[in-house]
């Protein structure tokens, strides 16, 4: 017998509000400025990665991988920023986080969270976190050093994809906020973010909006500290 998913896949009531896990600037603010365009009332829960918080026991419990954002939603848990991002888009269109399901413009949505996820993040991670790719630490300055050109590169391509629209895609979508998070990473591990003015150009838009603004205050950041 073919199992086949259910047909409605996301619930019509919610059993309560989402709660989300987040770190001031890490990855969940792109979660944290969805949910604030989103408009419903959600918690957050500060975990803060520069405490250990991730780390903790409670927060094993939530997420075993020790990292946010985690969305606590329906009395599920959800993990991963594209899964998040996508779960809210679909639950919440009217919010236009994403394109429509089915076009090829949601599969050019999925394509840029998948790059942003699996290869962008992933070059910080080697300037942040080298003991993820080596227990030796002797190579974690040589493994930082790549990293930072890979960021290089990867900054350079992203600013050319942008350079012609307001947006990473024809309309704002919660990619936007996403790659807000790598500009403002780009201004921590100082590189000299001028040089990218279209991705400068689409971080300041982004930040402009109330609910980015909100996210912000809330976390007590801004966009280059």
């Amino acid at each position: 017998m073919t199992m086949r998913f259910p047909s409605t896949p996301f619930p019509r009531t919610l059993s309560g509000m989402d709660t989300l896990y987040y770190s001031p600037g890490a990855c969940s603010f792109a979660v944290h400025v969805a949910l604030e365009e989103i408009g419903r009332p959600f918690e957050t829960v500060l975990t803060s990665v520069n405490e250990g918080a991730t780390r903790r026991p409670e927060y094993l419990a939530i997420n075993p991988h020790a990292r946010v954002p985690a969305l606590r939603t329906d009395g599920l848990v959800v993990t991963e920023v594209g899964a998040i991002l996508s779960y809210l888009a679909d639950r919440d269109p009217a919010a236009g986080l994403a394109p429509p399901p089915g076009t090829l413009a949601r599969a050019r949505f999925q394509e840029w969270l998948s790059w942003l996820a699996s290869s962008v993040h992933v070059a910080f991670a080697q300037i942040w976190r080298g003991e993820r790719f080596t227990d030796d630490a002797a190579l974690h300055a040589d493994i930082a050093a790549s990293g930072r050109r890979t960021v290089h590169a990867y900054f350079t391509e992203i600013d050319a994809k942008v350079a012609e629209r307001p947006h990473a895609l024809e309309a704002y979508s919660a990619i936007d906020p996403y790659l807000t998070v790598f500009y403002r990473w780009g201004h921590r591990i100082g590189e000299p973010m001028e040089q990218y003015r279209s991705l400068g150009r689409l971080a300041h838009q982004v930040t402009a909006r109330p609910a980015a603004k909100r996210a912000l205050a809330r976390e007590g950041i801004t966009l280059s500290t």
